[in-house]
């Protein structure tokens, strides 16, 4: 009959006893080569990143300012509306105050309006009409024809 042999135990192993499961092995952690090589890593993918997300996120922040911008430009006609008196709109009275209290075209820093010609928001809400660029920053530059009477954007881009 031929004998059963147990199964193996640790001491089978020998030389192996780096197989060998070791409550103090395993609580040592990292090693300092294992650490700097995840170190250089991260900050490879930091340096291939940054740059891009820094463009992406300037790229947000003018498409966000020139919305704002547009949507005041759109909003005049319900402003005049409310205060129950006409807004012009030129070159030179974008940055000031109207009737309400505050400023006709709250323009974010960096960008400027330029109006080419003199647009008159009645106060029952229509307009005249004209034409608006906007200049941003990083020579961003985009006309917009203002139709009326209804004072709805033609976009020429």
């Amino acid at each position: 009959m031929k004998e059963i042999m147990d199964a193996p135990t640790w001491s089978h192993w020998g030389k192996l006893s780096w197989l060998r499961p070791n409550a103090s092995h395993l609580s040592n952690g990292f090693t300092l080569i294992e650490l700097l090589v995840v170190m250089v890593l991260l900050g490879l993918m930091v340096s291939v990143a940054l740059p891009n997300l820094e463009k992406m996120l300037q790229s947000i922040r003018s498409v966000n300012d020139k919305q704002k911008i547009l949507n005041a430009i759109l909003e005049l006609p319900i402003r005049a509306h409310g205060m129950g008196s006409s807004i012009y709109l030129d070159e030179k009275n974008y940055n000031s105050l109207a009737e309400d209290g505050e400023k006709i075209l709250d323009i974010p820093s960096g960008w400027k309006v330029k109006v080419n010609t003199r647009i008159y928001y009645d106060f029952n809400g229509f307009c005249t009409g004209g034409t608006i660029t906007l200049l941003g920053p990083d020579l961003y530059m985009s006309e917009y024809v203002i139709s009326p009477p209804f004072c709805r954007f033609n976009i020429d881009e």
